[in-house]
């Protein structure tokens, strides 16, 4: 099974691609569905520490000033795409698992989109280290894998050969936050947008993606893309 090091070693190596390769109607929508949801959720309120956050897709999405954003990804690679779009932003080296160039409490929120957060070899070591660095009530809003997730293109498989991380089971995950947090209830992703064709209109890939919501929340077993939301307990 890869180490953490090889899966950072090969997003090193497609970080260039990567920075501009989902650009697609679909991916467009699951951009703007984030979007209100972390607007919704008050995710995107004072200091965010962006978990995994790669090429900076965050701060592009929500528009995050300077000053109210901290990026972290333990890919040189990634953080040159993201400082070369977002020169005024701060991208530091790091993992779920060690959290050490933020101190205790500085932080409103900690998003990580996309399950950079599934690379985590002890998750229960990066939930404690989200703890730390966030306030009493602060939010995580955290995308993880599911073994749906399997039945869609995967850059570093096709690129460097690598499979997904092994993914743990929700009720596990679960757990492990539940140590720190309040959770939320059980959300995320089916992506049925993934059937319509390309040049479907925008309205009718909003319209899948609302009802997708609703079927993963009925259906959680379903999901591709699970979101662990929960906040710190005071």
């Amino acid at each position: 099974m890869p180490t953490a090091s090889d899966f950072v070693s090969a997003y090193d190596a497609v970080a260039v691609e990567y920075a501009t390769r989902y650009t697609s109607q679909r991916d467009r929508c699951e951009d703007r569905t984030l979007l209100q949801w972390l607007r919704q959720g008050r995710y995107l309120e004072g200091r965010v520490v962006d978990l995994g956050c790669g090429s900076g897709m965050l701060v592009g999405l929500a528009g995050l000033a300077p000053e109210s954003y901290f990026g972290v990804d333990p890919s040189s690679g990634m953080r040159e795409q993201a400082r070369r779009a977002y020169p005024k932003h701060t991208f530091v080296s790091g993992m779920a698992e060690d959290l050490s160039a933020l101190p205790d409490g500085c932080a409103d929120s900690v998003v990580g989109l996309f399950c950079g957060f599934s690379y985590c070899d002890q998750p229960w070591r990066g939930v404690a280290e989200m703890a730390r660095v966030l306030r009493p009530g602060g939010r995580v809003f955290i995308m993880v894998y599911q073994k749906r997730t399997l039945t869609r293109p995967y850059i570093l498989s096709e690129r460097c050969g690598l499979p997904l991380p092994q993914v743990p089971s929700l009720d596990a995950l679960e757990r492990v936050f539940a140590a720190h947090f309040e959770l939320g209830p059980r959300r995320g992703f089916v992506l049925l947008t993934d059937r319509l064709p390309e040049n479907a209109p925008r309205w009718l890939f909003d319209l899948v993606m609302r009802a997708d919501l609703v079927l993963g929340r009925v259906f959680p077993e379903s999901m591709l893309y699970s979101v662990v939301e929960a906040v710190r307990r005071g």
